[in-house]
């Protein structure tokens, strides 16, 4: 009788490790002196030795039907991956003129990576590093393939995870309502009642989350490192200490993504079954004193000297505070909350559509978890902070983290909650996906293998560069050209 195929629990976890690790060694050897890079890599390695000791070591197996499942969502993983338009053969959104840019002089350039200035780029680099460095070493055709197979290998990870730990039916159903579910406001948006008529000069999408989908072909380089760790937490694969390593280890390919995940994370492992016994001081003493804590903290020691060299375009600012002017929609109009405003309704508005309406559906089902405030809690600070010179990140990037957790959340409901609130879950899940069905739909139409018009879908108007100061919004778009690094720390810059 033939074996059955298995997916092994330790191999897997240790993968997705390594696969967050290697952007951060790339950016330690790159980036620093040899004197300091050499033995954070040394020690960086004893953390995920050290880590990967605890993983668990189960297998699970797998059906005829559950195999066939499996294979329908990786090749799902696949066409999400290729209508991302690393290739040419689907369309690339606009931000692709940035990141394309980011890319190209990764492997064109030595690291690290300064602007004719002089002053070094500061960004959120590393889903690009491990692809931009195999791309030095083969011809240039291959450099787009090279980026599509990373990120493919990101959402395959963190897809097997899910596997592994919950099943491949639990895993089926929460990869659909991750893709489905997406923001009610832009659905309404879609359905030809823009919540921008409401106030005419405020952007729409300022008050608007995004689906899983658009986050994936618009910012790609943060949501896959964001998935695959936000998986990793909601499986709880790792031992306490391992949560911190890994939060640590996204920080180079999206620090915001590193920052939402701080409350997951504590709750995981310092207050999560607090009711059977288990006190906050009895894990945050043993926490405190393990070496893989500390590995962390010297990763997020160099990453906060990193990115504290910002040129402002990151600043976080209230929507309540009277100091609230920075540029929305291309203008430099001031945008605060006062009560009488018809911004503050529109705002209302989305908050009610986005944040209050699944808190009110979820609660019945899941007012007893946690997770449940947690993540409707990081949705509702994501309205009224906000970061970024021109636009709110928090809103565009924030649902790389909140929305797996919300689909768990929705997942849990439709299976313990009455049929009643089965119906309103499904019309509630059906109605946000609509912006994601379009843009899914959208991207598929732009297809071909005309060669003329893949050159034409890949956004290259910056010519491969990313010094453009006659921009007006230079400083603003790319906004991480700042101030040098200290020379003690990090390697000096060089003018390409």
């Amino acid at each position: 009788m033939p074996a059955r195929l298995s997916l092994p629990a330790r191999p897997l976890l240790y993968a997705g490790l390594l696969y967050l690790a290697l952007p951060m060694i790339l950016f330690l050897w790159g980036w620093l002196q040899p004197f300091f890079s050499l033995p954070l890599c040394a020690t960086l390695a004893y953390g995920l030795h050290a880590t990967v000791r605890k993983l668990p070591e189960w297998r699970f197996s797998l059906t005829k039907r559950g195999t066939v499942l499996l294979l329908l969502l990786s090749a799902g993983c696949l066409l999400l991956t290729f209508l991302c338009g690393f290739t040419g053969h689907f369309q690339q959104h606009a931000d692709f003129t940035i990141r394309n840019a980011v890319y190209g002089q990764l492997i064109a350039e030595p690291w690290p990576l300064v602007m004719p200035d002089g002053h070094h780029f500061i960004y959120y680099l590393g889903h690009w590093l491990p692809p931009a460095c195999a791309a030095a070493f083969c011809p240039a055709a291959y450099a787009s393939w090279l980026l599509a197979g990373w990120t493919f290998l990101g959402l395959e990870l963190a897809l097997l995870t899910a596997a592994c730990l919950w099943g491949i039916r639990k895993t089926a159903w929460w990869t659909l309502l991750l893709l489905c579910l997406g923001s009610p406001a832009a659905s309404l948006d879609f359905l030809g009642m823009p919540l921008s008529h409401l106030f005419p000069e405020y952007n729409a999408q300022m008050a608007l989350f995004i689906g899983i989908p658009s986050q994936i072909f618009n910012t790609f380089n943060h949501a896959v490192p964001a998935l695959l760790c936000t998986v990793l937490l909601l499986t709880r694969s790792l031992p306490a200490s391992g949560y911190y390593l890994m939060g640590a280890l996204l920080l180079p390919g999206s620090p915001l993504a590193a920052l939402i995940l701080l409350p997951f994370i504590l709750y995981e492992t310092l207050f999560r079954d607090s009711a059977c016994g288990f006190r906050t001081g009895e894990r945050l003493r043993p926490l405190l004193l393990h070496p893989v804590f500390w590995v962390a903290f010297l990763c997020v020691g160099v990453m906060s000297l990193f990115y504290a060299h910002l040129d402002g375009g990151g600043q976080f600012s209230c929507l309540l505070s009277d100091q609230y002017a920075e540029a929305f929609h291309y203008t430099m109009r001031r945008m605060v909350l006062y009560p009488d405003s018809v911004k503050y309704a529109s705002f209302l508005l989305s908050l009610l559509l986005n944040v209050l309406l699944p808190g009110a559906l979820l609660f019945a089902a899941c007012r007893r978890m946690p997770l449940y405030y947690i993540t409707l809690g990081g949705m509702a600070c994501c309205f009224f902070f906000r970061m970024g010179v021109m636009n709110n990140e928090l809103l565009f990037k924030a649902p790389a983290v909140l929305y797996p957790s919300l689909a768990f959340l929705f997942l849990h409901a439709f299976r313990t909650g009455s049929t009643r609130s089965h119906i309103f879950l499904a019309v509630y899940v059906t109605f946000t996906a609509i912006p994601s069905m379009i843009c899914v739909a959208e991207k598929l139409g732009t297809f071909s293998t005309d060669s003329a018009l893949m050159q034409a879908h890949r956004q290259e108007n910056y010519g491969g560069t990313l010094y453009h100061p006659e921009q007006p919004f230079h400083r603003q778009f790319i906004k991480k050209d700042g101030h040098p690094l200290p020379a003690w720390l990090f390697k000096r810059c060089r003018k390409p």
